[in-house]
């Protein structure tokens, strides 16, 4: 019964997560905040292409509906991967994707295999608080990389380097320095919550994939 319990013991080891600005984005706002508080993410300035042998996965911000951003279109250059994404919208969240909300999908490429998808804006088109569902955005991504699976395996299994972009629609509309500051809090609360949960409950921190590759 022992070697049983050993064989799933195994530490909860956060994503390696990179913040991701365009190299259109002057000054660098992750630079600006970040400093010293996390000293395990890295910040990347430049295109797409220079970051896609280092990730797993990137995260994209998209509409409720399912439109990706024309710039991330642009780059992976396949309408498969949207048409994927709505379909999914569609039949397992009645074609919303509400904010806070996760899609995965896989891009059966070697760059970024993996586009993790959430909304920015409110499912009903209003925008709110900005900075607000920036951090409701950040938060969800971590929560489903920490609990959520994909083609019934865990997803943090799958992925263990994420790119993340500013989560924000259109850039001049608000502070983007406020923006920032929303996911770099929702960031810091889910790296505290992994310490802390790794420190108390070694043992329950993992569960096994339920398929094995």
């Amino acid at each position: 019964m022992t070697a049983d319990i050993k064989l799933f013991t195994k530490r909860l080891v956060p994503p390696e997560i990179t913040l991701f600005e365009s190299r259109d984005s002057v000054p660098s706002f992750w630079d600006k905040h970040v400093g010293q508080r996390l000293p395990q993410v890295h910040i990347y300035h430049g295109g797409f292409g220079d970051l896609a042998y280092t990730a797993d996965a990137i995260v994209v911000p998209v509409s409720s509906t399912g439109v990706i951003p024309s710039d991330y279109a642009g780059y992976f250059g396949n309408p498969a991967l949207e048409q994927c994404l709505q379909t999914v919208i569609r039949n397992k969240h009645s074609g919303k994707l509400l904010l806070g909300r996760v899609v995965i999908i896989a891009t059966e490429m070697e760059q970024f295999p993996y586009l993790i998808c959430t909304p920015i804006v409110r499912a009903d088109g209003v925008c709110g608080n900005e900075p607000t569902n920036a951090y409701v955005a950040m938060r969800g991504v971590l929560e489903f990389w920490r609990y959520g699976f994909h083609k019934h395996r865990v997803v943090r299994r799958l992925v263990k380097s994420i790119v993340i972009p500013i989560l924000a629609p259109t850039p001049g509309l608000f502070s983007m320095d406020t923006v920032v500051k929303e996911q770099l809090k929702a960031l810091q609360e889910n790296l505290d919550a992994w310490s802390e949960v790794q420190r108390r409950f070694r043992h329950l921190s993992l569960v096994p994939d339920l398929k094995k590759p």
